[in-house]
């Protein structure tokens, strides 16, 4: 499982993620937050969606923040997103199946 920390320093790490930081510290402190009580990887896809419609207002067209309008900032969200969410694991009685 990843831990806050790690999220953080992941995104201090990458030019993109650090420059949202820079300009929406709390909401992207709460967006990571948010993901890291997403702890059931049956729930993914709709933890998925839901953190999507609330990076809607840190990144992309909504954005608060001019800089912050671009599909670079955007993509970059949803895939440190998809970082953050547990990932199903396959056991070996789905893989014999």
């Amino acid at each position: 499982m990843i831990t806050r920390r790690e999220a953080l320093c992941t995104l201090a790490q990458h030019y993109d993620l650090s420059l949202v930081y820079e300009l929406e510290p709390d909401r992207l402190e709460q967006l990571i937050d948010l993901a890291l009580t997403c702890d059931d990887p049956e729930w993914r896809c709709a933890d998925q969606t839901l953190l999507g419609f609330i990076a809607d207002y840190i990144v992309g067209a909504g954005a608060s923040h001019p800089l912050l309008r671009s599909s670079r900032h955007e993509q970059a969200v949803y895939a440190f997103i998809d970082w953050l969410l547990p990932q199903a694991e396959l056991s070996e009685n789905k893989m014999a199946a």
